[in-house]
């Protein structure tokens, strides 16, 4: 607000310079693989998970649905 008013009264003032960081670049497909393990670990450490659901559920075929006659 000092500004401001140093400026609409017309005073001579320095504007305050602002320091440039390198902007932090985040490797997307990194963190997507590291998101998927950590729930994939979480997953397994559940108490109701037994070890052969865990390693047996990328090797099974998803279930499909009967369907109703007409």
């Amino acid at each position: 607000m000092s500004l401001i008013e140093k400026k609409a009264a017309g005073e001579e003032f320095e504007s305050p310079t602002v320091e440039k960081s390198a902007p932090q670049v985040v490797d997307l497909m990194a963190a997507l693989e590291a998101s998927v393990k950590a729930a994939k670990q979480a997953c397994g450490r559940h108490p109701s998970a037994t070890s052969t659901e865990s390693d047996d559920a990328e090797e099974r075929p998803a279930k499909t649905r009967a369907r109703k006659s007409a």
